[in-house]
């Protein structure tokens, strides 16, 4: 099963479940980092006839307002955004200007899907983390291999500040602060791109859950209430269970932010309450040890250089918990 996945880039293991919009990659571009950035906003948004508000990009793209107020201005002026009312559209480029842009050579698209482009992804507002040195990190990124050792050789601080349309001190800048946060070593024209610490990696904004992750396990699994009232501990009981259950859906999302499948899920808690078979073995499983134990197995997962669901880990880990568990009762 595990075979048929596709092999994450390095980003994507390294940033798993981080927010992204894709930029377009230029050649010799006379646009500012900005302005790229908002055009390639615009042109992604027509894959699905979209248009947006300039106070939608500003959200988005974590740009100033006056500085996508100035890129649209000027985007406008050259042809390659239209406004209509209160929101804006990418425009296809003439001819000259197709120069400035890189292709992915599928001249059987429509235009807009024709931009060879990169993953930029989005810092938390109020992160710290500069406009330009996010864009040189992802720069460098879109440079070095997605597989294996992510270096890159013979960049030239000039030739960064070229195609991301920045100063050369705007990249000295940029290269000394991802420095500092150990995402980037340097030896003079060479980058190496390092693993993000958890701190650094709180840096970058998550990606929102969808509507369908935030499913309730209880709809489709639920601990059943006690149904003898004669019990004495039956009111104990029926709260405890009461409990399990409000916690089981809280696990299930925290569970479907980290990427397991609904069907996962399902069938794992389906397991653990089998295996635990009574409510006070289950609830010491649900409220006491599963949060921290599932985190651990999240970041280990991570760190193991896994993107997407770590259940396999998870799989493993519960299966001997409980047999370890069995072995011990005789």
């Amino acid at each position: 099963m595990m075979s048929n996945e596709k092999t994450p880039t390095n980003a994507e293991k390294w940033f798993p479940n981080k927010k992204f919009v894709p930029v377009i990659a230029t050649r010799k571009c006379p646009l500012t980092y900005s302005q790229k950035i908002v055009y390639s906003y615009l042109v992604f948004r027509l894959r699905k006839e979209q248009t947006a508000t300039r106070a939608k990009m500003v959200k988005v793209l974590r740009l100033a307002k006056n500085t996508v107020s100035k890129a649209l201005a000027e985007l406008e002026t050259i042809g390659l955004v239209v406004q209509e009312q209160k929101w804006y559209r990418a425009a296809e480029p003439n001819d000259a200007q197709k120069a400035w842009f890189a292709t992915n050579r599928r001249t059987d698209e429509l235009w807009n899907r024709q931009f060879a482009t990169y993953a930029v992804y989005c810092p938390k507002r109020g992160s710290g983390l500069a406009t330009k040195a996010n864009a040189l990190l992802w720069l460098l990124y879109s440079l070095a291999p997605k597989y294996g050792r992510p270096v890159v050789f013979g960049q030239h601080l000039a030739g960064l500040a070229v195609m991301l349309g920045m100063s050369e001190k705007g990249v000295k800048q940029g290269i000394d602060r991802l420095i500092s946060l150990g995402l980037v070593e340097r030896v003079g024209t060479t980058f190496l791109l390092r693993q993000p610490t958890p701190e650094a990696l709180a840096l970058w904004e998550d990606r929102p859950v969808r509507q369908e992750t935030a499913f309730r396990l209880t709809k489709y699994l639920a601990v059943a209430l006690p149904s003898d009232e004669n019990d004495p501990d039956y009111e104990q009981e029926r709260d405890d269970v009461v409990t399990i259950n409000e916690l089981l859906d809280r696990h299930s999302l925290m569970m479907r932010k980290a990427g397991c499948p609904p069907g996962d899920i399902i069938e794992y808690w389906r397991y653990v309450i089998k295996q635990t078979r009574t409510v006070t073995r289950l609830w010491e499983y649900v409220v006491c040890n599963f949060e921290s134990a599932f985190k651990g197995y999240a970041e280990q997962h991570r760190l193991n250089g896994y993107s997407g669901s770590p259940m396999p880990l998870v799989w493993k880990r519960i299966k001997e918990q409980f047999s370890e568990e069995a072995a011990n009762t005789f």
